[in-house]
This record gives structure tokens, C-alpha cells and sequence, in this order.
């Protein structure tokens, strides 16, 4: 019963995202952005788990239960990335609409989008460990603001705006297109993939 309290509403949730996403993109660009969001978290889940398995560490954190794997990475990951990725860059392209200088920049959207991320996972695992979805296997801080999340938790999930939603718009913005440089932008997540693993050797 509380797996059905995640993945129904999450369901329901992502069906009515990508009608949004249409109606203000069209339905190949609500397709391109989905297609790329689930695939970055597959690859996502999947690095970072190599990288706990090559160092000997436990995956970040446990589910309990069976769940659904894609390789290293559950299938929950992917879907909820893609719904808080696309709820956040919505809401920080429409506050962002108020301070006009800011209005339409990539990089202003992309870190407004990356604090909307870092609340939503905040939201998500407090409700989590409460509900019993997953636990942290992380040291976890336990005090008045990230009760029984650890902040490295928030910061990665902040982080997937930059390592996606970032690349992703620029790599169709008119300035970028034309330019071979885009073919650089994955290599902003191969970047923070790289200092997890430092972290690691720590």
C-alpha cells in the first residue's frame, strides 16, 4: 500500500506534466525532453552505482522491498527526476518572468531550477523515510532543517539541473546550436561524476 502512495500519485503527476509540456512545446519537444530526461537517469543511477561497486561502498541508499532495477539504478529514480526536472524549470521560468533582466536566461532558469530541485528532494525524503519507500545509507544530519536527510541528498539532487537541465537548454539555444562546443556540454556531468568518484578515494 504505501509503494501505491508514491507511484500513483507520481504517475498521475508525470501524465499531467507531459500534457502540459505539449501544450506549451508540442508533443516531438515534450517527447525529446522526456526521452533525454529518463535516459540521463538511468545513466545517472547507473554511474553512480558503478562507482559505489568499484569502491566497495553501499549503494547511497536501500529500498525496501522488491523494486524494479534498470542495471544498478531502481526505475523510480529516472521517473522522479523527470518529475521534479520539469516542475522545477517551469516554476523558475515563471518566477523568473518577474524580474525582467533575468527573464529567459539559461543560466539564471538553470540554478533557479536547481534550488526548486534541491525542495522537492527535501520534500520527497523526509516523506520517504517516513513512509518507509527508502532509507539513506549516508550519515544523515538530524536537526531542524534536514531532519533525517543527509544535505549531500539535496545537493545531488539540485545538481541534476545542472548536469541536465543546463546542457539541455543550451544545446538548443541559438547562440549554442551552431557551435561544436555543444559536443563539450556532457561533460559537465562527466565533471561531477568525476569528483563523486574522488570523493569516494577519499
Amino acid at each position: 500500500m504505501s509503494k501505491a502512495v508514491l507511484i500513483a500519485p507520481l504517475a498521475i503527476l508525470l501524465m499531467l506534466e507531459a500534457y502540459h509540456c505539449a501544450r506549451r512545446n508540442g508533443w516531438a519537444f515534450c517527447l525529446l525532453f522526456c526521452t533525454a530526461a529518463l535516459l540521463f537517469g538511468v545513466i545517472r543511477g547507473n554511474v553512480v552505482g558503478l562507482i559505489c561497486l568499484i569502491e566497495g561502498f553501499p549503494e547511497p541508499y536501500g529500498f525496501t522491498g522488491n523494486v524494479i532495477r534498470i542495471g544498478l539504478t531502481s526505475l523510480v529514480e529516472p521517473f522522479g527526476w523527470l518529475f521534479a526536472l520539469y516542475g522545477s524549470w517551469f516554476i523558475a521560468e515563471g518566477m523568473l518572468r518577474k524580474v525582467p533582466e533575468w527573464n529567459g536566461g539559461i543560466l539564471s532558469v538553470s540554478f533557479l531550477a536547481a534550488l526548486m530541485m534541491g525542495g522537492f528532494s527535501y520534500a520527497t525524503e523526509v516523506a520517504a523515510t517516513a513512509m518507509g519507500w527508502w532509507h539513506w545509507r549516508l550519515m544523515s544530519v538530524s536537526d531542524l532543517f534536514f531532519y533525517a536527510v543527509p544535505l549531500v541528498g539535496v545537493m545531488d539532487w539540485a545538481s541534476v539541473a545542472v548536469d541536465f537541465l543546463l546542457p539541455f537548454l543550451l544545446w538548443f539555444s541559438p547562440a549554442v546550436r551552431r557551435s561544436r562546443w555543444r559536443f563539450a556540454l556532457p561533460l559537465i556531468f562527466v565533471a561531477h561524476m568525476g569528483i563523486h568518484y574522488w570523493w569516494f578515494k577519499l
